[in-house]
């Protein structure tokens, strides 16, 4: 792999998943039909957005997390990012790799996060707040993508609850996960533009005020608006 370590596909069996919409989608909860693929153990680190940066000159647009000692060691999720410039870094990655990377829609997320047995918590069905990086774990900042291996999904997927949250390739309003859109710096793009499409992400991050998020539980912003939000990659 291109990519320093950690970095490790996990394979995901195809199955179903239980997946609820937002309130003013206009998609229906539903049982989703998952073909077979390979997720990302961990979410992208900054160590690994570096070597991004540093062959293609493209800074996060927003630095705010990026110049903070607290959240830009090498280990820690690279975060703050806009849908475009994840979307951005999967088509560089592609690119070396040779085949297709790219986000997981959120019924792929799901499943990997889930399993098969409808459980509420990557670990089982009750809560435990030391087994993730939330709120309520008074760090105050993002954790390395290795640190709670005790908070791994079924599969063995990290970080599914707590740390950061983690862009989706689906559209919050219609459900689709096509990216009919430009795939290009967000500065290059009208801002009334970016903040008319929206993505849902997943996860749950370290800031979050309120516990026991289920893993059925997630939102959807603007790709113009990025906090706490970083990548997790999947591939066939």
């Amino acid at each position: 792999m291109i990519l320093p370590d950690p970095f490790e596909w996990i394979y995901i069996p195809g199955g179903t998943v239980r997946l609820k919409f937002l309130p003013n989608s206009r998609v229906n909860p539903t049982i989703v039909e998952i073909e077979s693929f390979h997720i990302a153990k961990y979410l992208i680190t900054n160590a690994q957005y570096m070597i991004y940066v540093k062959e293609t000159g493209r800074t996060p647009e927003r630095s705010h997390h990026w110049d903070n000692g607290k959240f830009n060691q090498p280990l820690q999720p690279i975060i703050d990012l806009r849908w475009q410039e994840a979307m951005l870094f999967c088509q560089w990655l592609s690119a070396k790799a040779g085949y297709l990377i790219t986000l997981p829609t959120t019924a792929q997320w799901q499943r990997a996060a889930q399993g098969d047995d409808d459980r509420r918590y990557p670990w089982g069905d009750d809560w435990d707040p030391s087994r993730c990086n939330v709120e309520k774990s008074q760090i105050g900042h993002t954790t390395p993508v290795t640190q709670y291996p005790q908070g791994a999904s079924l599969y063995g997927m990290m970080d599914a609850i707590g740390n950061a949250f983690q862009w989706c390739l689906t559209n919050g309003t219609t459900g689709l996960n096509s990216v009919d859109w430009e795939i290009t710096e967000t500065k290059l793009i009208s801002e009334a533009r970016l903040m008319d499409e929206t993505r849902i992400f997943r996860g749950i991050s370290f800031s979050n005020s309120t516990g026991r998020f289920p893993l059925t539980s997630y939102g959807a912003t603007p790709i113009f608006w990025p906090y706490v939000t970083g990548i997790r990659l999947i591939t066939g």
